[in-house]
C-alpha cells in the first residue's frame, strides 16, 4: 500500500519509511523531534559511513600485522628439561628408596621424589632453570647440590653422597 504524508518538513511516500522514522524518536506532524542516535559511525540506517570504514580497515590492518609479527618474533617457548642420578650412602654403595627433595634456586615450590630399589631417580618435565637438590635416607642426608642447571631438552645428571652428620638430628631416646 503505497501512502503519501508529511512528517515534520520531510515528505514520504511509503509507510516502511514512516514506521523507520518513528522507531528512530521522530515525532509525526511536528517540527520537534528527536535526532536518532549516531556517533558518526552509521547513518539513520545503520550503515557504516566511508570514514569509519578506512578507519576500521587500517586498524585492522596494522593490528594484524602486528599480530603475525609478533608471533613470528616471538623467542621459542622455553620446553622442559629433566634431571636424573644416583643416591650413594656412606659406603658408597646405592641407597634404595632415598627421599630426593628439588626446588627452583629461588627456593618456590619444594618437591619430593622417591629412588628405585637401585637408588636411582628422574625428575622429568622441569622448567629451564636452577634447581636446588638433596636426598635423604634413614636419617642420613646429603648436602644441598646448589644451582645444578637444567636446561631445554637435556638431561642433567647428577650424584648425591649421604653423609654423616656431625651432630646428630634429633637427641637420643633416654635409656632405660
Amino acid at each position: 500500500m503505497l501512502v503519501r504524508g508529511r512528517i515534520g518538513n520531510r515528505e514520504f511516500c511509503n509507510r516502511r519509511i514512516a514506521d523507520l522514522y518513528e522507531e528512530a524518536g521522530w515525532r509525526c506532524g511536528t517540527e520537534e523531534r528527536k535526532a536518532p542516535p549516531n556517533h558518526g559511525f552509521t547513518n539513520r540506517l545503520g550503515v557504516m559511513n566511508l570514514t569509519m570504514r578506512r578507519s576500521l580497515y587500517v586498524f585492522l590492518t596494522l593490528f594484524l600485522a602486528g599480530t603475525v609479527t609478533a608471533a613470528l618474533a616471538a623467542p621459542p617457548q622455553k620446553s622442559s628439561g629433566s634431571l636424573s642420578g644416583i643416591v650413594i650412602g656412606p659406603n658408597d654403595k646405592p641407597v634404595p628408596h632415598a627421599v630426593v627433595t628439588y626446588q627452583s634456586s629461588a627456593g618456590h615450590s619444594p618437591h619430593v621424589v622417591r629412588a628405585n630399589a637401585n637408588g636411582r631417580f628422574h625428575i622429568g618435565k622441569l622448567h629451564w632453570d636452577n634447581y636446588d637438590i638433596r636426598a635423604s635416607a634413614k636419617g642420613i642426608f646429603s648436602e644441598w647440590r646448589k644451582n645444578v642447571s637444567v636446561r631445554s631438552g637435556q638431561d642433567t645428571s647428577i650424584t648425591l653422597q649421604l653423609i654423616y652428620s656431625k651432630q646428630p638430628l634429633r637427641p637420643a631416646p633416654p635409656k632405660q
